[in-house]
């Protein structure tokens, strides 16, 4: 295998994901056969390179074109049913004046390679084509090229606001210079710099702009975007150095969702809820109602009491339920991380799931957890007070528990996810209703245990999911502890995988 594709110029890795190396493999040797079944836009999770960019990067143009027909869509199956739907779909694109959708996201793909890879001559001929030539200069100043940023902005009017935006992002200072140098705008140089969490460069642009008459415009626009990509030091060293408003780093961070990051400034600066304009309020109330977990997420971030129970009371207020409740589900929470040890998300979900057993409410969990258990006693011979749960079992679970949407109970989806979860969380709310399953096996009536079946091992089989072991260990009595997840969890957990039921 030809591997240069393997190394950029900077001996940084562009991919080792190996489907992508398969794509490129199979564009290499024109094998429509061995591109069957993948998705050909797969970007590397951690470079987000795909196929073609990382071909376009090693200059193979007639690999690229193999694979343009696949990137689209718009390669012919059996029936040639993708063909007409990616023409349908044109059809409507074009009728809405969006002309040539799909080959405008091929060009723009390929030219991101050409720029990484330095390929001027390229790069040039594919903006004449059509491709977005401030992604070209975007990646250029990334990289600090100064020479092709500068071809960029003279044979091709690229944006020289997005190229020293980029270049600040980056750390480039030498190349800012030169655009500043050239006309760009110290504000979006500000906000580039920022962004990253570049001191340095954030603070020299800062007194740059001291004496102008957008300085406090530039301050403004340095704490927010400190503040809404979560640079801590960056933005307390704003506030305490040059008197920033924390409240433009608490609305920053409010807009951005980073809620945990917002209750740091409302703790540490004593921002009052009543500060807080109608507009950000807004934003907290459309982003609760879709993900209730982050309403308690939100509030445990705030550690001073008096300061809590004001966030309390305003938070009910614009979601327009019961302060009382709000607050008594938030303590129950509170109590569930002390008395089962658990983080305060998984001491949510356990929460949620234990007051939903306790009430005789089901959920998809226990609906899952459920089925299961009939198929398990109209079939399995009682050897035994109570029921084994096998490992097959648990594994489906421990699945569903990652895999699924929360629903509502007439069985429609609410949108509602469940924050990821450790390994400890999961054991917790599995081990709540394999509890309830015993319990209800203890309950059963004797004609019930009495019941003996041949199709004892309909439990392995009914249930055919093909789902990958995930409990290593056999369950061995009636329920213990459901321990040793594989790696699959914890990488999951490591990628923010959103554990869903």
């Amino acid at each position: 295998m030809n591997i240069i594709f393997i190394k950029m110029k900077n001996n940084s890795t562009l991919t080792d994901d190996p489907i992508i190396l398969k794509i490129i493999e199979a564009a290499r040797n024109r094998d429509h056969k061995a591109l069957e079944g993948f998705f050909i836009n797969l970007r590397d999770k951690k470079t987000n390179s795909d196929a073609a960019t990382i071909l376009a990067y090693n200059r193979e143009t007639e690999a690229i074109k193999f694979l343009k027909p696949y990137m689209l869509g718009i390669d012919k199956d059996i029936f040639g049913f993708k063909k007409k739907v990616m023409i349908t779909a044109n059809e409507i694109f074009n009728s809405q004046g969006i002309k040539n959708v799909w080959d405008q996201l091929y060009k723009d793909i390929v030219v991101e390679g050409f720029i990484m890879g330095g390929h001027a001559d390229l790069a040039l001929k594919w903006i004449k084509k059509g491709a977005d030539v401030n992604i070209a200069v975007s990646i250029a100043a990334k990289q600090g090229n100064n020479a092709l940023v500068t071809l960029l902005l003279d044979k091709c009017e690229a944006s020289i606001w997005t190229a020293v935006a980029s270049a600040a992002e980056s750390g480039h200072e030498e190349l800012v210079d030169s655009l500043l140098a050239r006309g760009a705008d110290t504000l979006s140089a500000i906000i580039g710099a920022a962004k990253r969490g570049h001191r340095n460069l954030t603070q020299r642009l800062l007194e740059q702009a001291k004496n102008k008459d957008n300085y406090k415009s530039a301050l403004n626009k340095a704490i927010r975007a400190a503040a809404g990509y979560e640079h801590k030091e960056l933005a307390e060293w704003l506030i305490e150095e040059y008197k920033a408003d924390p409240l433009k780093a608490l609305k920053a961070a409010i807009w951005n969702k980073s809620f945990h990051f917002a209750t740091y400034f409302i703790d540490k600066y004593n921002i009052s809820p009543k500060q807080i304009p109608f507009l950000y309020n807004h934003t907290l109330k459309s982003h609760f109602k879709k993900k209730k977990c982050d309403i308690y997420s939100f509030l445990s971030g705030i550690t001073d009491n008096e300061l809590r129970k004001a966030y309390i009371n305003h938070t009910a207020g614009i979601l327009e339920i019961s302060p009382y409740k709000l607050s008594n589900n938030f303590s129950n929470i509170l109590k569930n991380t002390e008395d089962e040890k658990l983080s305060f998300d998984d001491a949510y979900v356990y929460y949620v799931e234990k007051e939903y057993i306790a009430r005789g409410i089901s959920t998809p969990l226990g609906d899952y957890v459920a089925s299961f258990y009939k198929v398990y006693i109209e079939n399995a011979p009682i050897t035994r007070k109570g029921i084994l749960i096998p490992s097959e079992i648990l594994n489906k679970i421990a699945h569903f528990y990652i895999e699924h949407p929360k629903l509502n109970h007439n069985d429609k989806s609410n949108n509602q996810k469940y924050p990821p979860l450790s390994e400890s969380g999961i054991n917790k709310v599995i081990d709540l209703w394999i509890s309830r399953i015993n319990n209800v096996c203890f309950e059963r009536t004797e004609r019930i245990k009495a019941q003996v079946s041949e199709l004892a091992l309909l439990i392995t089989t009914a249930y055919n999911d093909n789902f990958p072991a995930v409990i290593t260990n056999s369950a061995n009595s009636v329920h213990t502890s459901v321990t040793g997840f594989r790696d699959k969890l914890t990488r999951e957990k490591s990628e923010a995988k959103q554990s869903q039921i």
